[in-house]
């Protein structure tokens, strides 16, 4: 009886799971749906860019781009900043060393000459 039992919830966990999959398959699905159009979109966004981008005498330097006025001053070139790269590791160990510190070092000779 106690293995029916057992044989019963597992299955039933079974059917929890799988239903529980089909949902995550399904959310998952939709996501990348959403991901193709948005992609869509911004390839079609830079090839619009990339027409405007072209060298043209009455558009400035081709990578530039004008300031809403739209006179030659206010041009400013397109640049990429990057953060610079975190250090990677543990940090280095901070030796706190006193000058004057009151360490007898009795192995030395002349070490009683310093305490006199």
């Amino acid at each position: 009886m106690a293995r029916d039992e057992a044989i019963q919830r597992a299955t039933t966990e079974k059917q929890a799971n799988e239903l529980a999959l089909e949902t995550v398959r399904a959310e998952l699905s939709e996501a990348r749906a959403a991901r193709q159009q948005i992609e869509q979109r911004l390839q079609k966004l830079t090839a619009r860019e990339s027409w405007t981008t072209v060298e043209d005498p009455s558009m400035g330097f081709a990578g530039t781009t004008r300031g809403r006025g739209g006179d030659a001053g206010a041009e400013t070139a397109v640049e990429e900043t990057q953060a610079p790269a975190r250090r990677r590791g543990r940090p280095r160990k901070v030796s706190q060393l006193e000058p004057d510190s009151d360490i007898v070092e009795w192995w030395k000779p002349g070490w009683q000459d310093r305490f006199r």
